[in-house]
């Protein structure tokens, strides 16, 4: 057991995000990992809720809804890394110490994939900024394919391919993207995006920019993405 595998956004306890910002775990993974049965785990939570404020509550345990194999549906709760560490404190054991280990371990790799992901999509938005500057300053229009080379660009060099045939290859719609991609390559795509940008301001042609962004990433990436 790793304990730190991150595949398709899921940990390999159950970790994952449902709105982008906030890592979540449900009551049924928690219940599967510490070999508990789910109505065990559900009713724990319903008696600590009850001595809990509502904000806390509303903060860290989200009352959900699954269907079971009888295609009836069933509650769960998805829980915060705070509501999780509140639920399993009472877990004791030296098996249940190692799983809580994971378990905190799995929530910190997920906040960081999340936090690559939200600060990848920040970068974006000054590289477009500066593409406008650069074509404006030779006295020409931006067109929509400005933006696409640019991004193709630098997804050729981070993923080896198009954002649109990296989806196609992988089956893999192509909005959800980011949500697929490993830590490695949300942090070069954020990286190099900010790197561009700071070209661009500088006022260097294409096949210059392209030469050092693959020179950066050959010399700050290229032994991760050999060993992925």
């Amino acid at each position: 057991m790793s304990g730190l595998t991150v595949k398709d956004g899921v940990t390999e306890f159950g970790v994952t995000t449902l709105d982008g910002e906030q890592a979540v775990v449900s009551s049924r993974d928690v219940a599967d990992v510490f070999d508990k049965r789910h109505s065990d785990v559900l009713r724990g939570i319903d008696n600590t809720l009850e001595d809990l404020e509502e904000e806390f509550t509303e903060r860290n345990f989200a009352l959900s809804r699954y269907k079971d194999k009888s295609g009836k549906k069933n509650r769960e709760y998805l829980m915060t890394r705070d509501g999780f560490t509140l639920i399993t404190m009472g877990f004791t054991g030296k098996k249940a110490m190692k799983f809580k280990v994971a378990y905190i371990k799995q929530f910190n790799r997920m906040e960081e994939l999340i936090k690559n992901r939200h600060f990848t999509r920040l970068e974006y938005k000054p590289m477009t900024d500066a593409i406008k500057e650069y074509r404006q300053a030779q006295g020409k229009t931006p067109k929509w394919y400005h933006f696409s080379n640019e991004a193709n660009m630098i997804n050729r060099i981070v993923l080896g391919d198009t954002s649109k045939k990296y989806c196609e290859k992988h089956d893999v719609p192509q909005d959800e993207l980011r949500d697929h991609l490993p830590e490695w390559q949300l942090e070069a795509l954020m990286h190099l995006q900010r790197l561009n940008t700071d070209l661009l301001h500088a006022g260097l042609e294409y096949d210059d920019r392209k030469e050092i962004i693959q020179q950066r990433f050959d010399k700050m990436y290229n032994n991760i993405k050999l060993s992925a």
